[in-house]
């Protein structure tokens, strides 16, 4: 008995390794490489639309395709937020502190009941940070934006209020 479990584990294997190829290959083709980079392929196959043991005929590519591409596109998602999106935070929060420091010279801008930046960054005109991969975002990316800060601020007040 013992060559026929071990015949049997190495079928699976097999059939599993073939399946991960074939779906890591069409993640790959589908652009979705930069993903499986930062996440790990690891990570990824284990994914029950993935790690199932049947090979992938065209009826089963039409069910499970859809669910992977959400899937990717949640992991895409983690690795923006991640890598680009909190650096972008944290850019702004630096502005946000210098604006604290300046606040004198802005039109209008009392101080007294000032949103957090956490609020601030939730703000339409601070779209900025979620901007698209290739825009650089700075320090001086965001100084416009707090010109018109004390009109964004007024309608931040009524909501809260």
């Amino acid at each position: 008995m013992p060559g026929v479990n071990g015949a049997r584990s190495d079928e699976l294997r097999q059939m599993r390794e073939a399946r991960n190829r074939v779906v890591k290959e069409w993640l790959e083709t589908e652009g979705w490489a930069s993903a499986i980079n930062y996440h790990t392929w690891w990570k990824i196959s284990k994914h029950c639309a993935i790690k199932d043991l049947r090979p992938p005929t065209a009826r089963i590519w039409s069910r499970i395709s859809p669910i992977i591409r959400e899937y990717m596109s949640e992991m895409r998602t983690i690795c923006m937020e991640e890598t680009l999106y909190n650096s972008r935070r944290r850019i702004l929060l630096q502005a946000w502190i210098d604006f604290l420091g300046k606040l004198a010279s802005f039109p209008n801008a009392d101080g007294d009941a000032l949103p957090h930046v956490a609020d601030v960054a939730r703000f339409k005109a601070f779209d900025i940070v979620k901007s698209p991969t290739h825009a650089a975002v700075e320090l001086d990316t965001f100084l416009p934006t707090f010109a018109a800060l004390p009109n964004l601020v007024r309608n931040w007040r009524r909501q809260v209020d």
